[in-house]
């Protein structure tokens, strides 16, 4: 008869693998994209709605300040670059966990319906928040 303890340990070795993979994943995402690399790097998170008058693009950009990030628009596309550099005290710091991607990022927005112009470019809460005025 067994005390229980083995269960516990093989749970915490599953979960541990869980996370192993998990983290994997993510690295592979971020380093290995299709064509052996990217110049454009990470692709930041994004909500797309639409209102009678206007696209609004929300953009997850943690740690980045507004003036690194470059906004482009051309009517049908909206195009959102700059690089999230990693804070200085982590950089000469033993690293446990990197979830947050670092460097180069490049995100290409299909908009819904075709804008005239950006009405609102602003950071708030972590995030970049793009209005577009619809035609």
């Amino acid at each position: 008869m067994t005390d229980g303890s083995d269960h516990l340990s093989d749970t915490w070795m599953w979960d541990r693998a869980r996370s192993l993979i998990d983290q994997a994943g993510q690295l592979q995402k971020q380093f290995a994209q299709p064509g052996g690399g990217s110049a454009s790097g990470w692709q930041p998170p994004i909500d797309v709605v639409e209102t009678a008058t206007e696209v609004w693009v929300l953009i997850a950009l943690p740690g980045i300040r507004h003036e690194e990030v470059s906004v482009g628009f051309d009517g049908d596309e909206l195009t959102v670059s700059g690089e999230r550099q990693m804070p200085a005290p982590f950089r000469r710091a033993i690293i446990h966990r990197i979830e947050i991607p670092n460097g180069r990022f490049e995100r290409r927005i299909p908009l819904p319906v075709e804008c005239t112009k950006v009405s609102r470019n602003q950071f708030t809460h972590g995030c970049l928040l793009v209005g577009l005025k619809k035609r």
